[in-house]
């Protein structure tokens, strides 16, 4: 049957015969029954069946938000198995600083808890004006093996800047290191977006030049390229050459002398503010911005895993809202900024996140 999304609070048929349908799957009703209104206990009971034989896709979720996918309640008035509610995120990575090198057995313990399938790993500096590596080749290569040794997928993360020399140092010194199916993050936060002019179109073809030369393609994994939601033109001929794209839909930053500040450091104070969990991500994939570059590419969200304080919302409700939003834009993968972030309540909500994709 067709189906619709179902919010907590929602009355009228489709209620009534999700109802049924639970009552005849064996989550019963005792409190209220099959009475049209989805209440609490009615979303308990399409909870528990979701989650009921642990792990699973819930394709767009129901833990920690009000509103129940419409391919769940399709699932479940259908009759149907928990395994064929189809999941569009199936992989869950973060990103990992200079930590991660210093420390990592430490993070790929915590990455392997947590559920995550990938991990990339920044080994160069934002501010570094000649390619340099944030740690020695011996130290990063002992990271890759940690995180591979828990079966978790590794990528390289670096920034990119508008230099020859750099590009060519950049190829030179990672493409060893992505032996063996280690991907190559390429990110354009820093001086890649600087305002002089430069041949971008050149620069980019340099850059993936550099990196066929010495054998990239032969050994090493995908390439994707992060930039902010607001997608800058001197980034789109990188976007064109690479893989897979990772726009960074993150609703919210740090609070800084108590107050709330967006990614462009101004304070937002309502919710029509573009950095809304939720809104954040459907501004970034316009067709003016990612939505416009996302064709022939896997599309793999990046969002925050820090402590988001959104007014009237919880870390919990944000977390959730932002993954639920860019499910349902089509993203196959979410990436969180950072790995260090995740410890106690937002590495138990990473958890929940990451047990909604089938293994």
């Amino acid at each position: 049957m067709s189906s619709k999304d179902l919010r907590k609070g929602a009355r009228g048929n489709a209620v009534r015969a999700l109802q049924q349908a639970l009552v005849a799957a064996g989550y019963p009703l005792p409190e209220h029954g099959v009475d049209g209104d989805l209440g609490n206990e009615t979303f308990a009971a399409a909870a528990a069946w979701v989650y009921g034989q642990g792990p699973l896709c819930s394709s767009g979720g129901i833990a920690g938000g009000d509103v129940i996918p419409a391919a769940v309640v399709a699932a479940i008035v259908d009759g149907r198995d928990h395994a064929t509610v189809a999941c569009g995120i199936k992989r869950a990575g973060a990103w990992a600083g200079r930590s991660a090198l210093v420390k990592p057995g430490k993070y790929a313990d915590r990455a392997a808890k947590l559920g995550l399938t990938d991990v990339s790993l920044f080994v160069t500096g934002l501010e570094n004006k000649s390619f340099k590596l944030l740690r020695p080749q011996r130290d990063i290569i002992k990271a890759i093996c940690e995180f591979q040794a828990r079966d978790i997928d590794v990528h390289l993360s670096t920034w990119v800047r508008p230099d020859r020399a750099f590009l060519a140092a950049l190829a030179e010194q990672l493409v060893p290191l992505c032996d063996g199916g280690v991907g190559l993050d390429l990110d354009t936060e820093g001086a890649w977006r600087t305002r002089s002019r430069h041949d971008w179109d050149g620069l980019a073809v340099y850059l993936f030049e550099q990196l066929e030369e010495r054998g990239f393609a032969g050994t090493g994994g995908p390439v994707g390229v992060n930039d902010y939601a607001s997608l800058q033109p001197c980034t789109r001929p990188l976007i064109e050459l690479a893989d897979v794209i990772r726009p960074q839909l993150y609703s919210v930053a740090y609070v800084k002398h108590g107050r709330n500040r967006g990614p462009d450091g101004k304070a937002w104070t309502t919710p029509s503010s573009i950095y809304w969990p939720g809104k954040t991500q459907r501004y970034g994939m316009r067709e003016g911005l990612w939505g416009g570059v996302r064709e022939g590419k896997r599309l793999e969200a990046g969002l925050a895993s820090y402590k988001q304080p959104v007014r009237g919302w919880s870390t919990k409700r944000a977390m959730f809202a932002c993954w639920d939003a860019v499910e349902k834009l089509g993203a196959e993968a979410v990436w969180w900024w950072s790995l260090w972030h995740m410890t106690g309540d937002i590495g138990r909500v990473v958890k929940k996140l990451t047990a909604r994709i089938s293994r």
